[in-house]
């Protein structure tokens, strides 16, 4: 027994013994390092003067001509760069970390040499613009005088001259008298005074900002730093070396205080055993709950949570237990309780503490009741799944005598009620990723419906086009009361539905070009509500207005689609054929989950189109929106109303909430609101006039024949005069010897780049208009673009855009 109890005694001297070894020789080694450190600090500080000097004497050597490059620039910006990481490595291995000023200077230092930097970058190409413009002023100079003395008048008197006393002196008079030249070299109109004009502008815009970059070279406060740094490390180091020799002389001292602070230690090992004992049963405990909640699946939580309930219940040697989980605000409330416990003390405990809750800044709370044995409850508030704020509740019932609730006791309710709530949050999350992963895979299902409807619309277009273009030029040459009048304006008819039937495929499909402005939900849901209500006369469509101005962007056609749509099929699927429809501000404060996707914190414009239908059966819930699937096929329907408003309302950046159940279905849409002023809607819409020619030539091109004719024909027919041509040869053939035409008309692609310039340097003064697919456009082009397919109006509003013709 003597031996055994001398052993932690002789264990303690032995631990004493060895750190106070290793605190003298860390003292020890520190202290040569410091010396050895100490030189190369130093020598770390001459350099980055050395460099410093070395920027500023090339930079002043660059500006003076006298360097072929800008290398030794960029090897001195570089060196100061690495000086100033050696800088702070050395100090850092010196462990002056407690110099406080010493790294805030290194910090500032590092700064200066980054801004130093950005001038050093700001000179080289300001520097080089002006030379490079200097040498092609003068070469153009010499050229525009040249001009000037043969005869021409080129107003470039003293331009030369003044252009010298700018360098010398870059005073704003001679600027200004610069400009004013420059200016009047531009309305000569000649092609060297152009470029002389744009040269001289940039020689006066980069010459002073050259020389204001060299300035903040040569008055950078780097060098300021680098001494005060050095005179910061040499105190620091005085302090310091002073500071080591007390410390050796305060080891013997110290090891006294490490033994008794060792004795405290052991002392507190010893009564802290019992909890230690304690803590291991509860972690015991907790490994089973965390079992019984995070191994259940989703359908099966409930009995998981009795389970883990029972366990919790008899480690803290409580007969009965309860949890209650719910929203902030009361909602979706839930509650699991063992026998032998009342669910509404449950639920009167938990809105109690939901008060105490939002009047405490602390995160736990717990209730302790002494009536009928006793009770003791535990809640917090967490955040749950999409970042929704959340209470859970765990209460422990006594039926006799309930034990002291001691802080180490109530720590450990805490932290069980912890476990609890992180389980049951990560079982709600797996939940909400498994919704959320069905509903990417039923949208990647969409995306790909959609690419392919794009593709077959976009090979429509090219069949399409040729029957309307046909069928309104054959309706013109027939008599208008004529049978064979009327059967064409039917051809032509059905054309314009397959027009909208694509254009509603394209929508979908996300393929079309928007125009993309803001505009007032309230003003187009008033005028689209106005045209529904006489086009079902038989409906009964109420509508609720917003008395704020809600303004999103977008193109309000794709709006109107929205709201057209959801009210035919909202009137359709009531009895009554009715439909509401409202319109008003939200705030949203936190992530909002929606049955379609997630609504992210913002304020929106809320549009709601309800009906009181039977809703939408739970099994075609998530096939509403595929292109081509309805349900009243046998009454004409396409299967194109929702997959419109699903593509309309991605490409206005909405959101969509559905709900539907029995006794109707509500569709609630959430669009961004624009905090730029919305524009009237007529400015998105043009007039429906037609502009006649006055016998215009008009030049086509086109390789095939079909095409080609119909846009003769088309021209022909609104009084211009057409010339075809197969390729762009033939047509430059034909324009040696004739005169320009009034307007080209070409299909996008046909013409090389090298034949285009060569068309326009023939016809320099000759607008263009080019016939385009929808998804062949690539880029940015010059002249007015007509999409295929096309009918009469959209090609006569083309050609008189193109033309300039004002509108009839």
């Amino acid at each position: 027994m003597e031996n055994r109890s001398s052993r932690p005694a002789e264990f303690l001297v032995v631990f004493v013994l060895f750190i106070c070894a290793i605190l003298a020789s860390v003292v020890a080694v520190g202290h040569d390092r410091d010396g050895s450190n100490h030189q190369s600090i130093l020598e770390a500080l001459r350099q980055l003067h050395f460099d410093q000097a070395s920027l500023q004497r090339d930079i002043l050597q660059a500006r003076a001509g006298l360097l072929q490059n800008f290398d030794p620039l960029v090897a001195s910006v570089v060196r100061i760069h690495g000086g100033i990481a050696n800088l702070r490595v050395l100090i850092d291995q010196a462990e002056m970390g407690s110099v406080i000023e010493l790294h805030g200077r290194i910090a500032a230092l590092d700064e200066m040499a980054s801004s130093e930097e950005k001038s050093v970058e700001e000179f080289k190409t300001r520097n080089a613009l002006f030379e490079n413009s200097y040498r092609l002023f003068g070469h153009l100079l010499g050229m525009v005088d040249n001009v000037k003395m043969h005869g021409g008048s080129v107003p470039v008197e003293g331009t030369g001259t003044l252009m010298l006393r700018f360098l010398q002196d870059q005073s704003p008079e001679i600027a200004t008298l610069l400009k004013i030249k420059f200016a009047l070299l531009v309305r000569s109109g000649g092609k060297n005074e152009r470029a002389l004009a744009r040269h001289g502008q940039m020689i006066l815009m980069s010459r002073p900002a050259a020389n204001a970059a060299l300035d903040a070279v040569q008055k950078s406060p780097v060098p300021r730093l680098i001494s005060a740094i050095e005179r910061t490390y040499m105190e620091a180091f005085i302090r310091m070396d002073r500071s080591a020799n007390r410390a050796k002389v305060a080891l013997a001292g110290l090891a006294i205080l490490l033994c008794g602070l060792v004795a405290v230690l052991l002392n507190r090992l010893r009564t802290h055993s019992g909890q230690l004992a304690e803590r291991l049963a509860f972690e015991s405990t907790a490994n089973l709950v965390k079992t019984h909640l995070s191994t259940t699946a989703s359908d099966m939580f409930a009995p998981g949570i009795e389970s883990a309930l029972a366990d919790i219940a008899r480690h803290f040697d409580a007969d009965s237990a309860g949890l209650l989980t719910a929203g902030f605000d009361g909602a979706k409330e839930e509650w699991f309780t063992l026998k032998n416990y009342d669910a509404h003390r449950l639920q009167r405990i938990s809105h109690e503490m939901r008060d105490i809750i939002s009047a405490s800044k602390s995160p736990f709370t717990i209730i302790v009741d002494d009536d009928c044995g006793g009770e003791v409850a535990v809640g917090m508030a967490v955040a749950g799944p999409s970042s929704h704020r959340m209470i859970v509740v765990m209460t422990l019932w006594y039926k006799e005598s309930m034990p002291q609730i001691t802080p180490q006791r109530s720590k450990l309710l805490e932290a069980m009620l912890q476990v609890v709530s992180d389980s049951i949050i990560l079982q709600r999350s797996r939940a909400e990723r498994d919704t959320l992963m069905q509903r990417l895979e039923h949208g990647k299902r969409l995306e790909a419906v959609g690419t392919l409807a794009g593709g077959v619309a976009h090979e429509f277009n090219n069949s399409l086009g040729a029957i309307l273009g046909y069928g309104e030029l054959l309706v013109r040459s027939l008599r208008r009361h004529s049978k064979p009048a009327k059967y064409v304006r039917e051809i032509i008819d059905t054309c314009q539905n397959a027009m909208s039937i694509v254009e509603q495929i394209l929508s979908y499909s996300r393929t079309r070009e928007r125009e993309n402005r803001s505009f007032d939900l309230g003003e187009l849901a008033s005028n689209s509500v106005v045209k529904l209500r006489v086009s079902l006369p038989d409906s009964d469509i109420a509508y609720n207005e917003s008395s704020q101005v809600l303004a999103i962007r977008g193109n309000p056609t794709e709006a109107h689609q929205i709201l057209t749509n959801l009210c035919k099929n909202a009137v359709e699927a009531s009895a009554a054929s009715r439909c509401l429809v409202s319109l008003s501000a939200c705030e949203v404060e936190g992530t909002l989950l929606l049955s379609h996707g997630e609504l992210a914190p913002g304020r929106y414009a809320s549009l709601v189109v309800a009906d009181d239908g039977p809703g939408i059966p739970r099994h075609l819930v998530d096939r509403i929106f595929e292109p081509f699937f309805t349900t009243k096929s046998h009454r004409g329907g396409t299967g194109l109303g929702l997959a419109t408003v699903y593509g309309c309302l991605t490409s206005l950046e909405g959101q969509m909430n559905l709900r539907t159940g029995p006794h109707g279905t509500r569709f609630e849409l959430y669009f961004p609101v624009s905090n730029t002023e919305p524009i009237p809607l007529e400015a998105f819409f043009g007039g429906d006039s037609v502009v006649r020619g006055r016998g215009e030539m008009l030049l086509v091109i086109a390789t095939g024949d079909e095409e080609r004719l119909a846009c003769e024909d088309h021209a022909a027919a609104f009084g211009y005069e057409p010339r075809g041509f197969r390729t762009t040869e033939e047509a430059l053939r034909w324009l040696e010897s004739n005169e320009a035409p009034a307007l080209i008309i070409s299909k996008y692609g046909i013409c090389s780049e090298g034949a285009s310039e060569r068309l326009k340097k023939v016809a320099p003064h000759t607008p263009w208009l080019l016939i385009v697919e929808r998804e062949s456009l690539v880029g940015p082009i010059e002249g007015e673009i007509l999409y295929r397919p096309y009918n009469a109006k959209a090609f006569s509003e083309a050609v008189r855009r193109s033309l300039g013709t004002p509108q009839a």
